[in-house]
């Protein structure tokens, strides 16, 4: 079995994380930051996604779940 966390930190913060999951023999893994504009960057390998947060609203409160 195997659990993945995700946790958002301030970046001055990552060494003494990083440190302590070692300590533990744990996995870590910086996966992404924060940024101002208001849109989702998410890039895995090659493949990369923009999306506005708004247009990604939009999507959540047409989903099926909201509709019903």
């Amino acid at each position: 079995m195997r659990s993945i966390a995700v946790i958002s930190a301030r970046r001055s913060d990552i060494p003494l994380l990083e440190a302590k999951a070692r300590e533990k023999a744990l996995g870590f893994k910086v996966i992404g930051q924060v940024i101002k504009e208001p849109e989702l960057h998410l890039k895995i390998g090659d493949y990369e996604v923009v999306e506005s947060m708004e247009e990604l609203k939009t999507l959540w409160k047409n989903s099926l779940k909201n509709i019903l």
